[in-house]
């Protein structure tokens, strides 16, 4: 019922939506703002790791590039240790190496000098002379945790090109992730790393801004080896063209087994530590190419965080359990699938610790509170409905049953009881529907029907109208029982109009609702239409119960009624009347009749009387009497019949025709009743039948019926009295000369016989012509193997 949902339902429903949408708002601004601050102040808690491990699983899958062929590194390996000789090695070796790079770009030797060698003392100034004469070597720097830079000897930071700082600063994990690429001092300056200054003795000048002490993430290349390299001994001994270096960028420094100078790095996996030398490597390549991963500030980071936290609450508001969990699950799966292209397309990271913790917990918390809100609701109504009137007692319905009653099971429990009691209320409310022998149709305030009891069905198929369904217009229904087409229309819209707030059943003119509408169906059966209003337990209108009470038996009273009064005053009371007044004209001497002739009149009247009791007692019995149906052959019965009446016929030389198709037709029902029936037929065509005339009397099957026709050569009569011919009392032709004597009982009697063992009469006359009367009775179901003659009965 669509009103009755918007309207019964409304406050439940209101009153639930608030409460959801306050449990969703504040689950959606908690989830929000922990997850804010889960990504804002992460880097101090153990969040970062995970972040760290989302970050080089993302960077091991996503940024592998070409290393770039104008790095060279030349690497202390176990090979040049084995061909040389023991770390550290003097320094006229380093010597030699530099006079094979004069044509590299810049130079740099990831190698500390901080004190000489007492040993080899020249050997410090040979190499000097050799960094001078190469003229774009680089040396390293090492800043101290105080702030002290440590410096190579002077006679190599005086030939040196340029001095920057090795420092590689590891996260808490201890993996290198990132490099500053220049330093504030404890005294304002700031110093540029090894790579800046190797840029800056190449003559390049990397777009950067400066100062750059921001700790810039390295987009690695690939994992260790992955830059081209060349072992120490093989460019000293001359094995590699000092060609290969022309224009390059050459790092010199230790790779070899126990050297110290190796580190994890993101793509460094299974142990496998990267050296020093290629971190520097790879970035130098990043600087090169300005191509750096970028990540946003805390507060746009904390902030981009938040916004699939937000993405899946306003999703879950409107699914279910099941479309929530994998809408939740197919999130966290896009927020990996969404960093690793960034990583690899926007060289973009956004820590995503911090988002999968809160989408992870949107799931949980929701369900919890939207269920709680849920519960809460139901329990509200649960009570309500225990407080209230039901028409049978249901065991515990609601009642609380342990300290496991609060919980999920618990109120299922409770919530199955109450569907349980409903299902019992709706089956008693149809049951006591469908027991009342009245029809009974429940309309909603659309004027659509939503119930119909069997008795209302079947009520429809006797007017052969059309099926009845849920949702059938209140007007299609009663189109076969108001045959009136405006009052039809003006009931349907009462029907709708009783929705309306001002709608007074008790105003002046709601005749449906007071004593209800009486009037006659297609069938011309006396119906009496009476509506009541559905009431909700709030009071709202929900639609209206129409009832059909079936009044055609009491106005058939009210007219036999008024028929025994009509008989009783009029009828009974002339021929005594008519005795008395003989009885006062003997008593006069003057006005006294014969003996005879007062004697002949006495016996007519009183005969006349007799003869309408029995009448009026026979019609009564036949309506009122308790028929035993019995097998009985109709032909044999209708043949006594027309014997029975031979020699009344005889007397006025009018001849009975008895023709039937079939030796035996069997039916069910009443042998005494039904031949006196067929006796009146056969006597009135004799009355009004001219001497020396036909009777026609023919049985003959028809379908599942044996039909009798019976034909005289009578008078006949018009429609207008055919109309009048079965009714009680009603006599035709009163004055015209020669009417047969009678009561007018005959044929009512004959109608009432025929009705109750199921069967119709039918006649048809016109003036002049005769009158045919058909009667039709219907087959026994099986013939029965014996069947007693009159003379058996």
């Amino acid at each position: 019922m669509a009103r009755l949902n918007g309207r019964a339902h409304a406050g439940f429903q209101g009153h639930l939506a608030r409460r959801i949408h306050r449990e969703w708002l504040m689950v959606a601004v908690a989830l929000t703002l922990l997850t804010f601050a889960m990504s804002y102040f992460g880097s101090g808690t153990g969040l970062s790791r995970l972040d760290h491990t989302f970050y080089d699983l993302g960077l091991s899958v996503s940024t592998q590039r070409p290393a770039d062929q104008d790095i060279i590194i030349i690497a202390v390996d176990d090979g040049s240790l084995e061909r040389i000789g023991h770390w550290p090695w003097r320094r006229t070796v380093h010597a030699q190496l530099l006079n094979r790079l004069h044509e590299a770009k810049a130079v740099g030797l990831d190698i500390v000098f901080g004190e000489a060698n007492p040993a080899f003392l020249s050997d410090d100034q040979e190499l000097a002379n050799a960094i001078g004469a190469q003229g774009r070597v680089i040396l390293p720097l090492l800043l101290e945790p105080s702030g002290i830079v440590q410096r190579p000897l002077a006679s190599m930071a005086n030939a040196a090109r340029g001095l920057g700082y090795i420092n590689i600063h590891p996260d808490s994990d201890g993996a290198i992730r990132s490099i500053t690429l220049q330093h504030a001092l404890p005294s304002g300056s700031y110093v540029d790393h090894f790579i800046l200054a190797m840029l800056q003795a190449s003559g390049t000048d990397p777009r950067l801004a400066r100062p750059a002490t921001s700790p810039r993430l390295i987009p690695y290349a690939g994992p260790p080896g992955h830059f081209t390299m060349y072992p120490y001994w093989a460019v000293l001994d001359g094995d590699v063209p000092a060609s290969r270096f022309k224009d390059k960028y050459v790092l010199v420094g230790t790779w070899g087994t126990g050297l110290g100078d190796a580190f994890p790095t993101p793509l460094a996996h299974n142990g496998q530590a990267m050296s020093g030398v290629e971190i520097l490597a790879n970035a130098l390549q990043s600087t090169l190419q300005n191509e750096w991963i970028r990540t946003p500030n805390r507060w746009q980071g904390a902030l981009l965080a938040t916004l699939p936290v937000l993405l899946v609450c306003l999703i879950l508001r409107r699914l279910s359990p099941r479309r929530s969990f994998f809408i939740a699950a197919s999130l966290l799966l896009l927020i990996f699938i969404l960093d690793g292209l960034l990583m690899r397309y926007a060289l973009l990271w956004i820590p995503p610790t911090a988002s999968l913790i809160g989408v992870a917990l949107v799931y949980p918390v929701w369900s919890w509170r939207s269920q709680e809100a849920a519960l809460k609701q139901i329990d509200h109504q649960l009570s309500k409905l225990q407080r209230e009137h039901a028409p049978f007692k249901e065991e515990a319905l609601i009642r609380d049953t342990g300290r496991g009653d609060a919980s999920l099971p618990g109120r299922i429990i409770k919530l199955h009881r109450a569907i349980d009691h409903t299902r019992h209320l709706r089956r008693f409310f149809t049951d006591s529907l469908d027991a009342t022998p009245d029809p009974t149709i429940i309309f909603d305030t659309n004027g659509q029907l939503r119930f119909a009891s069997i008795a209302a069905m079947d009520y429809a198929v006797r007017l052969d109208g059309p099926r009845t369904v849920d949702g059938q217009q209140a007007e299609d229904y009663l189109k076969n029982i108001i045959t009136d087409t405006a009052l039809r229309q003006n009931i349907a819209a009462t029907l709708k109009a009783v929705a309306n707030p001002g709608f007074d059943v008790r105003a002046t003119g709601q005749t449906l609702w007071q004593q209800g509408l009486e009037l006659r169906d297609s069938k011309g059966n006396d119906i009496l239409l009476k509506c009541v209003p559905i009431r909700t337990a709030d009071g709202t209108c929900a639609g209206t119960i129409l009832t059909l009470v079936d009044i055609s038996p009491i106005r058939l009273a009210e007219r036999r009624r008024e028929e025994t009064l009509r008989f009783v005053s009029h009828d009974m009371r002339s021929p005594q009347n008519s005795i008395l007044a003989l009885v006062e004209l003997q008593a006069n001497s003057g006005t006294a009749l014969p003996e005879p002739e007062l004697l002949a009149r006495i016996r007519q009247y009183s005969h006349k009387t007799l003869t309408l009791v029995d009448g009026f007692v026979q019609l009564a019995r036949a309506e009122s009497r308790r028929i035993v149906y019995r097998p009985l052959d109709l032909a044999g019965l209708l043949a006594q019949v027309c014997d029975e009446y031979w020699t009344l016929a005889h007397k006025r030389d009018i001849v009975i025709e008895y023709i039937h198709d079939a030796p035996c037709a069997y039916v069910e029902g009443d042998r005494d009743l039904l031949g006196r029936a067929l006796g009146n037929l056969v006597d009135n065509a004799i009355k009004y039948s001219p001497d020396g005339s036909q009777i026609h009397c023919h049985l003959e099957a028809q379908e599942n019926d044996w039909a009798i026709c019976l034909s005289d050569q009578g008078r006949g009569m018009s429609q207008a009295q055919l109309g009048l011919l079965f009714t009680p009392f009603q006599r035709l032709g009163e004055d015209t000369p020669g009417n047969p004597a009678g009561i007018g009982l005959g044929l009512a009697f004959v109608k009432t016989i025929v009705n109750r063992h199921h069967g119709t009469i039918s006649v048809r006359s016109e003036e002049g012509t005769g009158t045919t009367f058909t009667v039709r009775l219907p087959r026994a179901e099986a013939e029965p193997q014996t069947v007693n003659d009159a003379s058996d009965s």
